[in-house]
């Protein structure tokens, strides 16, 4: 059955850093999702940026002379991601510096306990336009990591313009949606893709959401709300983000 999300001015789902949590967490509980602009200072997003490259430069230079270990060639190949855990700066685990009271009020209220902590599955990703790495199809992350979560989405870059951004469906739900099974991509390998088709007649082709985002803005989504990488052909420039996730 056709769950067709009414539509969502994007002002309804934008909130600036100062506003209270309550308005925020309102938004998430309402529409599955909101995004926060401004949140994080443009010179901690660019220094959990340069570790997290330093790490993929490394790895690079493993994979093209052959040492990259086994346990890293779907993660950096394919996936093209790292543990966020890997990543300190100057010894300081990133996920302590991003994980702002805030964010872990507004999932304790969507998660309905006090200061949720930060899963172990948090990742750095990067998605390269040209050659595809880091893409994701349609997938809700409840459905991955198996347990109740609220998502935060914090991008390295300007992103939405010549550098992809994140596509989600601004409808809260309830349910974990149909998935398929298959060979073409991790996610299907574990049963966790949701098809573009399948998304489309069941929400509608134009439900996603697909917001331009400046370095420092975040977007904040439950475990269950329906996302995907969203690159069109005017991008042409990789994109790192984090997927920091609060349980």
């Amino acid at each position: 059955m056709a769950e067709r999300p009414t539509a969502v001015d994007e002002s309804e789902l934008t909130f600036s850093g100062d506003r209270h949590y309550a308005e925020m967490a309102g938004s998430v509980l309402r529409h599955g999702v909101c995004r926060i602009t401004a949140l994080y200072p443009v010179a901690l997003i660019d220094s959990v940026a340069a570790a997290a490259a330093a790490i993929y430069a490394h790895r690079d230079v493993l994979a093209e002379s052959g040492a990259l270990p086994p346990a890293l060639d779907v993660t950096h190949r394919i996936d093209r991601s790292i543990l966020l855990s890997e990543v300190l700066i100057q010894g300081i685990p990133a996920a302590e510096l991003l994980a702002f009271d805030l964010l872990r009020t507004i999932a304790g209220v969507c998660l309905h306990k006090p200061m949720p902590s930060v899963h172990h599955d948090s990742y750095v990703r990067c998605v390269r336009p040209a050659t595809g790495e880091g893409e994701l199809p349609y997938h809700q992350d409840s459905r991955v990591l198996e347990c109740p979560l609220v998502n935060i989405w914090i991008p390295f870059v300007d992103c939405g313009r010549n550098r992809p951004t994140l596509e989600v469906l601004p409808q809260r739900l309830f349910d974990l949606v149909p998935t398929i099974s298959g060979e073409d991509g991790h996610l299907a390998q574990i049963g966790a893709e949701i098809t573009a088709a399948a998304f489309q007649e069941r929400f509608g082709a134009d439900s996603g959401w697909h917001p331009e985002m400046a370095k420092g803005d975040v977007l904040v989504f439950t475990g269950l709300t329906v996302h995907r990488s969203y690159v069109t052909s005017a991008m042409d420039h990789e994109r790192t983000s984090i997927d920091l996730r609060l349980i």
